[in-house]
């Protein structure tokens, strides 16, 4: 192994954990609605999330390895995008955690915009995972596991219908009806 091989798995970390936190941003801000209930259920049973994480990590995983096992080039294309599937669900999941972070960091005094927040939180999230041994091994296992049980939870739950409010008469036509002929 010579120091260009090193300084290369060291850049593919460093590219990696950059493209995986602004992953985390990126869905956290383009579905505001979805992370908050990835937040909510991680709140108030983060257990049962990691539960739900082992379980749809066991039966996707199972799926995707026994599909992949296939000697079919598209079967295999099916396999990888299921595995992608996990992987935007623990980024959901993540950005429910950076978003409790972010709104932990606005509670212990600092006065940032939320988006600073989240960003700083993001970058902590993301720090924690790389950190040696306890990071690699029990951070980030159990934050995506955790994340992928926010998501199910989160993508279950039916979406909320907006309500359509009917636009306010005008002045003159409240009340004329077949009288105002």
């Amino acid at each position: 192994m010579t120091i260009g091989d090193i300084l290369a798995v060291i850049a593919a970390v460093v590219a990696t954990a950059g493209a995986w936190g602004a992953l985390v941003l990126m869905i956290g801000l383009l579905c505001p609605e979805r992370t908050e209930r990835a937040r909510a259920a991680i709140a108030a049973q983060p257990g049962r999330c990691f539960g739900r994480g082992v379980g749809v990590l066991v039966a996707v995983g199972f799926v995707a390895i026994v599909i992949g096992q296939s000697g079919v080039g598209p079967v295999k294309i099916l396999a990888g995008a299921l595995w992608g599937v996990l992987a935007l669900m623990a980024a959901l999941g993540g950005a429910a955690i950076a978003q409790m972070a972010g709104e932990r960091i606005g509670d212990v005094g600092s006065h940032m915009a939320p988006f600073a927040q989240r960003t700083r939180a993001v970058a902590l999230f993301v720090g924690a995972g790389l950190t040696p041994i306890v990071g690699w091994f029990v951070v980030t296992p159990a934050a995506a596991l955790i994340g992928i049980g926010a998501a199910w939870s989160a993508l279950r739950a039916p979406a909320r219908m907006p309500e359509v409010v009917a636009p306010a008469p005008a002045l003159g036509e409240i009340g004329l009806g077949e009288m105002g002929r």
